[in-house]
């Protein structure tokens, strides 16, 4: 995989070993039909962590349906995992700008040292709409 594929607009926090690391992703495109991908790779050298949760805060109201973000995992960069449990959906219906929205992954959900963390957005949303994601690992 090719480093100009993975995001630079995440920043860290957490720097202690077996202190939990945040990544925040400011603004996921939500359309559907964009299929927007955000990549994070696990540093080298870097502690084993795991997926806890995948937080979203809306933009703004969608239109025609719902928004998915689903998270998968990779040891080589080109052939992904689905996290279980890690598909974020935030719901069309009442949906306003500030809503929150999680998963709590329950398994393959291990981010090893150069592994790389791939999240896909899917859905029928048409409104033009972004969601500030943060990832717990720990």
């Amino acid at each position: 995989m090719s480093t100009d594929r993975i995001n630079s607009d995440v920043e860290f926090t957490g720097t202690v070993t077996g202190a939990p690391i945040v990544l925040h992703i400011p603004a996921l495109d939500l359309v559907g039909a964009n299929a927007a991908t955000w990549y994070y790779r696990h540093p080298v050298g870097a502690p084993t962590v795991v997926v806890r949760n995948i937080a979203t805060r809306l933009s703004g109201a969608l239109t025609t349906g719902n928004a998915t973000i689903t998270a998968a995992i990779s040891t080589n960069g080109t052939t992904f995992t689905a996290v279980t449990g890690g598909v974020v959906t935030i719901a069309q219906a009442s949906s306003a700008a500030g809503d929150l929205d999680d998963a709590s992954p329950t398994a393959a959900s291990t981010l090893a040292a150069g592994s790389t963390l791939r999240l896909t957005v899917g859905g029928t949303n048409d409104a033009v709409r972004t969601a500030a994601v943060s990832v717990l690992l720990r």
